[in-house]
C-alpha cells in the first residue's frame, strides 16, 4: 500500500510539475545534447511566433537563432554551459519570420543517474523592451552629461548623486569629488535647517 502511495504521490506532483511549465510565462525548452529540441512550453512558441510546439519540437535549436547568433552568441553560451553546468547570459534569438530580439537566457545541463550529461534545459525572457528602456536612459543621460546649464540630481538629505559636465566646469569640481558632497557644500550660506522644507516645496 505504501509504494502505491508513493506512486500516487509521485505521479502527482509529475503533474503539478507539468502544468506549472505549461502554463508559466516563463519560456522554457529543452533539447538534447546534438542540439535537437526535445520540448517547448507555449510561451516559448509564442516568444518565438510559433502557435503549435510540433512545429520546433525535433527540430535543431538554430531554427531559434540566425548565423550570426549561433556563432557569436549561442556556441561559446553553450560551451559555457557544459563546462560549469549553469550560466546566465544576454542571447539573440529570431522569431518565425526573422525577427532578431534580445534575450536573457539561463540554461543548465541535464545529468542522468551517473552523472553523465543528457539534455539541457533553458529558460529565456524576451528584453526589448528592457533594451530598449537602457538605451533612452543612455540619451538622456548623454543629454545631460552635454547639457549648456549645470545639472545636479540630489537626494532627500541633500547628498549629490549627479553631476553633469558643466556643473563640474563651473564649480571647480571633479564629479567624483562632487558625489562625496552635499548641497551645502557647494552653497555654504543655504541654511542646513531650511533644506528639508525647500525640499518638500520641490516636490
Amino acid at each position: 500500500m505504501k509504494n502505491r502511495d508513493d506512486r500516487d504521490h509521485a505521479e502527482e506532483r509529475l503533474r503539478l510539475l507539468s502544468s506549472m511549465v505549461e502554463q508559466s510565462t516563463t519560456a522554457m525548452a529543452t533539447a538534447d545534447l546534438d542540439g535537437k529540441l526535445t520540448y517547448v512550453n507555449p510561451a516559448w512558441c509564442e516568444m518565438h511566433g510559433y502557435s503549435d510546439a510540433r512545429d520546433l519540437i525535433g527540430k535543431n535549436l538554430a531554427i531559434c537563432h540566425n548565423a550570426d547568433q549561433l556563432k557569436n552568441d549561442v556556441v561559446p553560451f553553450q560551451a559555457m554551459v557544459m563546462q560549469h553546468g549553469s550560466f546566465s547570459g544576454e542571447i539573440g534569438h529570431i522569431t518565425r519570420d526573422g525577427q532578431i530580439f534580445p534575450t536573457l537566457m539561463t540554461s543548465t545541463r541535464i545529468e542522468d543517474e551517473s552523472g553523465v550529461p543528457v539534455a539541457i534545459v533553458a529558460i529565456a525572457r524576451d528584453i526589448t523592451e528592457l533594451k530598449r528602456t537602457e538605451e533612452a536612459l543612455l540619451r538622456t543621460r548623454y543629454a545631460m552629461d552635454h547639457a549648456a546649464d549645470a545639472v545636479f540630481w540630489i537626494l532627500s538629505d541633500a547628498r549629490i548623486v549627479y553631476a553633469n559636465l558643466y556643473a563640474e566646469k563651473l564649480l571647480g569640481y571633479t564629479r567624483e569629488q562632487l558625489l562625496t558632497m552635499t548641497i551645502h557644500d557647494i552653497d555654504p550660506e543655504f541654511p542646513r535647517e531650511r533644506w528639508p522644507q525647500h525640499w518638500q516645496e520641490l516636490q
